[in-house]
């Protein structure tokens, strides 16, 4: 795409009512390239032909974006004032100063743009004779740098990518957002790696929402990403996490976030920060979706018990295993002759207590037992003698279930309570008889 500042000209890119007679003859002939370029993720190069103003700087990029992704795009001018006032408008494009034949007296000025070049953070690449071998060369070393930088599956910047901007671009990187995708493994293992590939897909998409300007998006491993912001406030960056949230809300995927504000260049340690607090909401979203799943599996156990009219109990343990709660279901209570919460209280004692002392060791170890087996393989299944409140000693059945985290701690213990006196008494009542 060649833009010309006087008269502001866009050739080979729009047919449409910017350009006239030949203009929109090449500009039509053209327009099926920009789709073939984007199929085959090629690079797309913008030349200011001449000295340009800021408000045309804008221009020609506002219309190159109608064309080509500006994250494809790669700068190309013989001004070097061009280049410098473009990067401060769109600090994250690709930027390439080219040049003829030159001669002596014009040697000295080509040093100096170069030193410019590398104050400012610029690779040089190498000075071309014709301009022909220049547009060459840089084709194919934009075809390099692009497949270097660019990770195969989501198109987002790559690792190196990354480790390269942390230096190159920390002093102008004012944020930074960790983000890591939720049950990847899980996708994969029970879906299939085209699955999962399809996951990270739509996360890239979710985190590019928008196309915000100043914004880098880069996969930094299997199911993480990192993101700079140049020059964006907090509130800006605040802003454009909720929009990514929204997005991903739209999707079967969850994704934990962390963001830090950048302290004078301290990019690297900003990272460590952001880090920390995704680690955090990982956390926080892990257990909140653990436990949606346990109160949806124990209200349908809950339905279940009312329906037999057996006696429902529940226990919740806390995030390194221990029992934090007890609860006695209303139905429990009045099985053992009891009312409510004032005279059999939620605690293990109101039930361990009441248990026949022939039954009461092998009952608690059941128990505990079923606790202690990380594997999730054990259950809780016994039959033992327990005091009523009016002093008659009744049997009864018990049946439990751990629901546990993914590393294994109990989340809750649910389970239900039979009367079976009846039963054992025509049991026994049997075996008398003969």
């Amino acid at each position: 795409i060649i833009f010309a500042p006087d008269p502001f000209v866009a050739s080979e890119c729009h047919a449409d009512h910017r350009n006239t007679g030949e203009a929109a003859r090449r500009a039509a002939f053209f327009a099926p390239f920009p789709e073939i370029m984007k199929q085959h993720g090629m690079v797309c190069f913008i030349e200011l032909k001449g000295s340009f103003t800021d408000e045309q700087i804008t221009q020609a990029f506002t219309m190159a974006e109608e064309v080509y992704s500006l994250d494809k795009c790669l700068l190309q001018s013989f001004e070097m004032d061009n280049l410098i006032r473009a990067h401060e408008q769109f600090p994250t494009l690709g930027i390439m100063l080219t040049y003829g034949r030159v001669t002596e007296d014009e040697r000295e000025k080509q040093l100096q743009d170069y030193n410019t070049c590398l104050e400012m953070g610029f690779s040089i690449d190498a000075d071309y004779s014709t301009l022909f071998a220049s547009l060459l060369l840089i084709y194919y070393l934009s075809l390099y740098v692009l497949t270097a930088k660019e990770d195969p599956l989501t198109h987002l910047m790559n690792r190196q990518c990354y480790y390269a901007d942390s230096e190159n671009l920390k002093e102008h990187v004012t944020a930074v957002v960790s983000v890591d995708m939720n049950d990847l493994k899980k996708i994969n293992d029970t879906q299939g790696h085209a699955a999962g590939d399809h996951a990270l897909q739509t996360v890239a998409e979710c985190l590019t929402v928008g196309r915000v300007k100043n914004k880098k998006v880069y996969r930094i491993g299997g199911d993480e990403y990192a993101i700079f912001y140049l020059g964006k406030t907090e509130e800006q960056v605040k802003r454009d996490i909720e929009l990514m949230q929204a997005a991903l809300a739209q999707t079967p995927y969850v994704c934990a976030f962390g963001y830090q504000m950048v302290q004078k260049g301290e990019v690297e340690q900003a990272m460590v920060s952001a880090d920390r607090e995704m680690y955090s909401n990982k956390a926080v979203l892990k257990n909140t979706r653990e436990r949606q799943i346990a109160a949806y599996k124990e209200a349908t156990i809950r339905v279940m018990h009312e329906a037999l009219g057996s006696g429902m109990w529940s226990m919740e343990f806390d995030d390194e295993g221990k029992m934090r709660s007890v609860e006695w279901s209303p139905e429990f209570r009045r099985m053992v002759g009891y009312t409510d919460e004032q005279d059999f209280p939620n605690v293990l004692e109101s039930w361990s207590d009441l248990l026949h002392p022939e039954d009461k060791e092998r009952v608690l170890r059941e128990f505990q037992d079923t606790i202690d087996d990380y594997s999730g393989q054990k259950n809780y299944n016994v039959e033992y003698r327990l005091q009523v409140k009016n002093g008659e000693w009744r049997w009864f059945h018990a049946i439990g279930r751990l629901l546990r985290r993914e590393d294994g701690v109990p989340l809750s213990y649910v389970g239900m309570f039979v009367d079976i006196t009846d039963q054992k008494m025509v049991q026994k009542a049997a075996t008398e008889s003969l």
